[in-house]
């Protein structure tokens, strides 16, 4: 991503989170909330933790680059490191592994519904399998488990046929799906792998 396009989209953010209204200005017309306040806020707790020469250099201003980066690369990532508990913007120290799951799960409830999978019966289920309520990997695991049976039945072959040739088909392992106004039959082949 471009720094241009990243301080785009930290600027649509402040918008869509309602903190960048224009009244809301500094006296020399800054908006209080603007994307080098990230910027701010990275240096003021860099520089508590790593101390200011290497808080600098790790914003990219040049005159402490020379010195900072004689370091090696496991110096500086240790030092990031050292940051990073300092650097969330949430109330807790948040286990950031757990923010991404329960995003995916989000989204993978959102895919399965749009499949037309209701992800709570789905939670029912492995919840009564198991005994206990399932974890979210165990619950991603069981609609994608889900998701995964309904598209193997989406990809059966199907076929349309008129009663005299239903036997033949019943014969060679095809099933009955509906019968149509017309009469004609939609038989489905069974006993399918699929990979």
């Amino acid at each position: 991503m471009s720094e241009d396009r990243a301080w785009s989209t930290i600027t649509e953010c402040i918008e869509k989170a309602g903190l960048g209204k224009s009244k809301e200005t500094t006296t020399c017309g800054r908006r209080k909330i603007h994307p080098y306040s990230l910027r701010k806020f990275f240096f003021s707790k860099a520089e508590g933790v790593i101390g200011e020469t290497a808080a600098h250099a790790m914003m990219g201003h040049g005159s402490y680059q020379q010195t900072y980066y004689r370091r090696t690369e496991e110096e500086k990532s240790k030092d990031y490191l050292k940051c990073m508990p300092y650097l969330s913007i949430f109330k807790d120290n948040v286990d950031l592994r757990n923010v991404t799951n329960e995003a995916a799960l989000a989204a993978i409830r959102a895919f399965a519904e749009a499949y037309g999978i209701d992800p709570l019966r789905v939670k029912i289920e492995k919840q009564k399998e198991t005994g206990k309520e399932p974890t979210t990997d165990e619950e991603i695991a069981a609609i994608q488990n889900e998701i995964k049976k309904l598209r193997a039945k989406e990809s059966e072959p199907k076929t349309i046929v008129n009663e005299n040739e239903l036997q033949q088909y019943l014969a060679k392992g095809w099933d009955v799906s509906t019968v149509l106004p017309s009469g004609k039959i939609v038989i489905t082949k069974i006993n399918q792998t699929v990979p």
